[in-house]
């Protein structure tokens, strides 16, 4: 029985931990990798330009909102299919 709570949890930690706990081991690390890509391509305002910069770490906001969630919902979804 995984708990809904603690992978929104491991989520906010960390993107892509709820999904590892859950296990969903390829969207975990895909959105890991993503949401540390991000992270530096949104700190490399020097290299990118301050425009660039901005969306990215918008992008990891917005990704980062959307994990938690997933992470909720896919445990709920493991525990009702592991129920049936």
């Amino acid at each position: 029985m995984k708990k809904p709570w603690l992978a929104g949890v491991l989520s906010f930690i960390f993107s892509g931990l709820g999904q590892l706990y859950v296990g969903k081991i390829g969207i975990g690390i895909a959105l890991l990798l993503g949401y540390l890509a991000l992270i530096i391509i949104g700190g490399l305002q020097d290299t990118f330009g301050a425009v660039i910069s901005l969306f990215a770490l918008l992008g990891a906001l917005i990704l980062w909102v959307v994990n938690i969630v997933h992470a909720a919902k896919k445990a709920k979804a493991v525990n009702t299919h592991a129920a049936s």
